[in-house]
């Protein structure tokens, strides 16, 4: 699938919830949210706008200033049926001798690899700054094809390994920094420690984190099993983080911190982390033998079928990304390790069916944006470990494909805007009890499984029930043709239920956070055209624009200041002068109240009405010459 008919698709699904979800479905947990961030507290929702490349403060960048190599010049030639493994390894070997940023570009074809002598060879990515691209994941496309399987007694690889050199995830460095005996906030920045002496801004970290204390505070009234790690020996924060600033022994980091540290709960740990940075893999078809090997898929029936043919492997990478790939028959497609601020972005998981889709571990901050799952691999998207601060968003799942939390207890993650699977077969051995930590939210998710009505228990210590979360947060939640039941609300076991199938607002608790991070308010629209959203109407940039999709009248844009303001009038930037008519409304006592009515709008316009105390104003455009579009580069509100 092109990376246009990604977005294609996800914008005619998300353009029937906007209008769904502007009105009067306003989820409590996003005011609570916004209440609390102005007023400097803990809220129910943690902030997870904290996920993707740059924490998605940047685009992807443009790599077509860097240096760039071709495969077939160093001997990688496609569609001619010979193996290609030596000349795309002496091509990876000059590119890592080259110095700053460098792109190793693929031609469209298939090169043949994993076969021959060299069967069991990896190929690995060592540096940072450097780019593997091909000419697209579709057909006609660059596809990687590896053959056979490396043999079971190699240490476990994958075929394309992304690290530092000699990273061992398991052996992860443990060198004590600093230490803090303090109590943390959940959502802090800031921390003491007993000395900053071996601390420096720009500094990457690890911080380490294990008590039961930290348990009890997320899990009060819960009761565990006595096999389950986390009620022997607590749960563990184990977070990735970049320092910015050092005063004395308060230290402070870009990201936030993802779980309550209580006081009493013991110390902790400031350790070493040295990742690589600015790896991207973009435009390429990764595909496998799996396709014929002769048994089909059954969980956990042999090593061959569940992990023979493993995929793509990063450990330790910062401020990375996947796009535009495709990803198709392989027992596990993705993982990644150690991971602070990547993105996974229009990737598409196909072929025959497998054990895992793509995961995070132990990461912080991954974004999976417009991710598809087409094959029925057992687990669909899913966090592992202590992952955290990790989002899926806009993704598709197959029908009764299972979200998959893994055990050891991945927490603050969030899976917004996803349509398909449902909540059963989550993984883990019993040990790694519950599959899911606490702060696990679920917005806007549409349950999809074959059965007419499902009973979910989120916590039954009792029973291997396969989807014990530690009270998840569901707002949104619509299963249509199904009834879905939940045991546990009653009990203090379900976090949140809100909104239940209705569309929440807003239809993207991420890019409501992101927008409100960055901009200080969130905008919406119930239409915009591929590439150009709503939320370019709120980023203090004239160059970037929201553009109507189809003709201008009945357009609306929604600017939400998240709490509630004294407003009196508006900036609006529209640069095409095709708007001939529009309306002002702001939202009072659970209604919209026209406050001002103008014609045309022009590149720089402004008007002034009586002031009114409101959360959210809507712009409607009601005139214009047939068949034109607008295009408003700024939405502006003035407050007093």
């Amino acid at each position: 699938m092109t990376r246009t008919k990604r977005i294609l698709a996800f914008s005619a699904y998300l353009t029937g919830l906007i209008p769904l979800a502007s009105a009067q479905n306003v989820a409590p947990s996003w005011i609570d949210f916004v209440d609390g961030r102005a007023e400097g507290r803990e809220t129910t929702l943690p902030d997870y706008s904290f996920a993707g490349y740059h924490f998605s403060e940047r685009p992807i960048p443009n790599s077509s200033s860097w240096t760039q190599l071709h495969v077939t010049d160093f001997g990688a030639i496609p569609d001619d049926n010979l193996l290609d493994i030596e000349g795309i390894q002496t091509a990876l070997d000059a590119a890592h001798a080259v110095e700053g940023p460098v792109v190793l570009n693929f031609p469209a074809g298939r090169f043949i690899l994993g076969a021959g002598e060299l069967k069991d060879h990896v190929f690995e990515i060592n540096r940072s700054h450097i780019v593997l691209k091909g000419a697209g994941d579709s057909e006609g496309g660059t596809e990687l094809y590896f053959h056979e399987y490396r043999d079971r007694e190699l240490p476990e690889k994958p075929r394309l390994l992304v690290r530092p050199p000699d990273y061992d995830r398991i052996n992860k460095d443990q060198t004590l920094l600093a230490e803090c005996v303090e109590s943390v906030p959940h959502g802090a920045f800031s921390i003491t420690v007993k000395d900053a002496s071996k601390l420096s801004v720009g500094q990457d970290i690890t911080l380490f984190h294990q008590s039961l204390e930290a348990v009890h505070k997320v899990a009060e009234g819960l009761t565990f099993n006595p096999l389950w790690n986390m009620g022997k020996r607590g749960i563990r924060i184990y977070e990735e983080h970049t320092i910015t600033a050092i005063d004395g022994n308060l230290v402070t980091f870009k990201n936030p911190v993802q779980l309550h540290i209580p006081e009493g709960a013991g110390t902790t740990q400031i350790w070493p982390y040295n990742p690589i940075e600015e790896v991207g893999i973009e435009g390429i078809r990764f595909s496998s033998g799996w396709a014929h090997y002769p048994q089909d898929f059954k969980h956990h029936m042999n090593w061959e079928v569940d992990y023979a043919y493993r995929g793509i492997h990063l450990m330790a990478v910062k401020n990375s990304w996947i796009q535009n790939c495709t990803i198709t028959d392989w027992n596990v497609g993705l993982t990644l390790d150690d991971a602070l601020a990547v993105t996974v972005e229009d990737v598409t998981f196909s072929g025959k069916a497998g054990h895992t889709s793509g995961y995070p571990r132990d990461s912080y901050g991954v974004l999976f944006n417009r991710v598809i799952n087409e094959t029925d691999n057992w687990h669909g998207i899913g966090f592992r470990w202590t992952t955290t601060a990790c989002v899926f968003l806009d993704s598709v799942m197959t029908e009764d494909q299972s979200v998959d939390c893994h055990g050891y207890h991945p927490y603050s993650n969030l899976i917004d805007s996803v349509k398909g699977g449902r909540f059963t077969h989550n993984g883990g051995n019993q040990g790694s009890y519950p599959n899911g930590g606490p702060h696990i939210t679920f917005w806007n998710f549409e349950h999809n499984a074959s059965a007419p009505s499902t009973v979910y228990d989120f916590w039954s210590p009792e029973v291997r029930k396969i989807h014990n979360y530690v009270k998840p947060n569901f707002a949104g939640l619509r299963s249509p043709g199904e009834e879905i039941v939940f045991q546990d609300v009653n009990k203090g076991e379900v976090g949140l239920d809100e909104l239940r199938n209705q569309v929440a607002y807003p239809p993207s608790l991420f890019r409501a956070q992101l927008q409100l991070r960055l901009h200080g308010s969130l905008i919406t629209a119930n239409n915009a055209a591929p590439g150009h959203p709503a939320s370019l109407a709120n980023d203090s940039d004239p160059t970037t624009k929201w553009i109507s999709d189809g003709e201008l009248i009945n357009s609306e844009l929604i600017l939400d200041l998240g709490t509630i303001q004294t407003v009196s009038g508006v900036k609006i930037q529209e640069h095409t002068g095709n708007v001939d008519g529009y309306q002002l409304h702001a939202w009072q006592d659970g209604a919209w109240v026209k406050i001002h009515e103008g014609k045309k709008i022009g590149s720089d316009h402004t008007a002034d009405f009586d002031p009114i105390d409101t959360r959210r104003v809507k712009l409607t455009l009601t005139r214009a010459k047939r068949g034109t579009l607008a295009a408003i580069a700024e939405f502006d509100l003035i407050t007093q």
